[in-house]
């Protein structure tokens, strides 16, 4: 059985581990304290990267997170995603969207029509940067995508455990504090726009979000971890 986070302890149990989505058979926080709110969703009880999976139909299906609180000026955002059709498709939506004065905020994790993960970052109220990952996922299979904002400025893609394009953010994400500021999982809420967009199609699956950047070794060492096969948990992660 593959390795999933809520087994490899040394992310798991990671004090800026701010929410963790394993989608078995709903959109609840492992953490306890996020549970998502679903919209045309299903749950595969096989075919998962781990177990079951969240599938997407591509129109319609989508998990609300509540406002929250905005993660500090470092953060990543690690996910299994098993894209089926092009177009450009959300992955993880933290705030961008209109605030009601007219200001955007937050980021987004999207990928276009070819595959390739990009990331709105809002660097102030009227400006952002979009740094785009260097190689595509593969569609109809699952990838490892890892998205990083450092304290340092530098947003970084990963794909599959290795680092796929860096470039300088613009600076940390603002946060509007507004009822438009909307989180979510697969779909773009856009609040102020009236109506839900870039929806995802596929699967998703061990959604997880971090207040810190995860550092090149976590991202490959739990990516490699993830890839085994029919290796006891314990036994793999050198432990007893």
């Amino acid at each position: 059985m593959s390795i999933e986070l809520e087994n490899y302890s040394a992310l798991r149990n990671d004090a800026n581990l701010l929410s963790y989505y394993r989608m078995e058979g709903n959109s609840n926080d492992a953490k306890g304290l996020e549970n998502g709110t679903d919209t045309s969703m299903s749950y595969s009880s096989i075919g998962g990267k781990f177990n079951q999976y969240g599938d997407f139909n591509g129109t319609s299906s989508r998990i609300a997170l509540s406002v929250g609180n905005a993660e500090s000026s470092s953060w990543s955002v690690s996910a299994w995603v098993y894209p089926t059709a092009t177009g450009t498709r959300t992955i993880y939506n933290n705030g961008s969207s209109w605030s009601s004065s007219g200001t955007w905020s937050g980021y987004q994790i999207f990928y276009d029509g070819s595959y390739k993960v990009w990331c709105y970052n809002f660097y102030s109220n009227s400006a952002y940067n979009n740094p785009t990952a260097t190689n595509a996922m593969t569609a109809n299979a699952w990838n490892h995508i890892v998205v990083t904002h450092s304290s340092s400025g530098n947003i970084t893609h990963y794909l599959n455990g290795v680092a796929n394009g860096s470039v300088a953010s613009g600076g940390a994400s603002v946060w509007t504090q507004s009822a438009y500021r909307s989180r979510s999982i697969g779909v773009d809420l856009k609040a102020s726009a009236g109506s839900p967009t870039f929806f995802h199609s596929g699967r998703l699956d061990d959604v997880a979000i971090f207040s810190r950047a995860l550092t090149s070794t976590e991202i490959s060492d739990f990516y490699n971890y993830s890839t085994k096969k029919n290796i006891p948990t314990l036994a793999l992660m050198g432990v007893g």
